[in-house]
């Protein structure tokens, strides 16, 4: 902590079973962040202490973040060279007008997961067509988007929370289901799971999935039923089970593992550790010995960017293209169509669904940078 008491190392560190404890030798950092502030308190840059993952703001008069950038930083306020970087112009209100991704520097935007696009918003705060998506998005009387103008389109329930996800086109084809119970809390969900264009509602094809919750609204184990019927029952042994802090110096909520049943046989053969940062944000997933499975960081405004674990040597990190697998402090995150679902809602990589693109709607990377 600094003399403001703003975080400016965030590390995580192996257990040496040799010693008893930590050692440096022992491969030590996991993971290391170095966070850098301006005079306002909103982050100016965050060293990964991994070569090509550092990441340098631009902030604007307004607290907004019209530009990252990525690459080696050699202090906290500049890049030995930059790798890739996200531009991004704001009307006055603050939403995106123009934005642009080149994620290897070649300023041609053409590869993929890269794009330089435009658009405008109504007054009513929807995005008309951008640039690159000519038909309209479409929307529902609530505000909430029901075609997405590509891909699918979207049902909500009368509680805003949306239940069914459905390809576009002339003979269009269910792709998931979602329930809730009275809470909002999303107990149930059935996704296009052997990927034949549609969930089926009979056999084991596409499978319900069921989670279960305790009073304080935490996650605490998955079951999966035998098919596809509506609402078929599951059995008692659960395919996942959750556990998490229940407060002092961690946030109430942070997930801290979770055991899978990965063969169905009732017994738990696979342990998994979720790393978070500062904010209490998953960033990592790690196996019992300390070895990542998964490396995920966030936007300046809270889209969530995913790290391969193929690409850990070399320091290449994917910008928002990827099916993040981690599972948010603060709500569960499971893979769909390229999507993520958010508790009640679906969030999707390109256009999503809780946020404007690209980065959404946020004042200052202070308050926003690791959601």
């Amino acid at each position: 902590m600094d003399r403001f008491n703003r975080p400016t190392l965030d590390v995580w560190t192996r257990f040496n079973p040799a010693v008893g404890g930590l050692s440096s030798s022992y491969d030590a950092s996991v993971l290391n962040r170095t966070i850098a502030y301006d005079k306002n308190s909103n982050i100016l840059s965050i060293d990964h202490a991994k070569t090509g993952l550092d990441r340098l703001f631009t902030i604007d008069g307004l607290a907004r973040v019209p530009a990252e950038d990525r690459g080696e930083l050699l202090n906290a306020t500049t890049l030995n060279a930059t790798v890739a970087y996200n531009n991004t112009t704001y009307d006055h209100l603050g939403n995106w007008r123009a934005s642009l991704i080149d994620l290897n520097n070649d300023r041609d935007f053409t590869d993929p997961g890269e794009f330089n696009r435009s658009a405008t918003f109504t007054i009513g705060n929807e995005q008309t067509p951008r640039s690159d998506l000519p038909p309209s998005f479409v929307y529902d009387k609530t505000g909430q988007m029901t075609d997405d103008a590509e891909t699918y389109t979207y049902v909500y329930d009368a509680w805003g929370r949306l239940v069914e996800v459905a390809t576009r086109g002339g003979s269009p084809s269910t792709v998931s289901n979602y329930r809730y119970n009275a809470l909002g809390h999303r107990i149930a969900w059935q996704h296009d799971t052997d990927a034949d264009g549609t969930v089926e509602t009979t056999g084991a094809d596409d499978p319900w999935t069921y989670a279960l919750y305790i009073q304080r609204w935490q996650l605490i184990s998955q079951h999966t039923a035998d098919d596809g019927t509506p609402l078929a029952g599951a059995g008692d042994d659960p395919d996942k089970l959750f556990i998490h802090h229940q407060g002092a110096s961690s946030y109430i909520d942070s997930m801290i593992l979770s055991d899978v049943d990965s063969t169905g046989d009732g017994v738990f053969d696979e342990r998994t550790y979720y790393v978070q940062n500062w904010r209490h944000d998953v960033v990592a997933r790690a196996e019992t010995d300390g070895d990542l499975i998964e490396l995920a960081g966030y936007t300046p405004y809270g889209k969530a960017i995913d790290l391969l674990e193929a690409d850990f040597g070399r320091g290449v990190e994917l910008w928002g293209i990827g099916r993040p697998t981690v599972r948010s402090s603060r709500a569960s995150y499971t893979r769909c169509n390229g999507e993520r679902a958010s508790r009640a809602r679906i969030v999707g990589a390109d256009r999503g669904l809780r946020y404007p693109e690209p980065w959404g709607v946020g004042r200052g990377v202070g308050r926003a940078v690791g959601r």
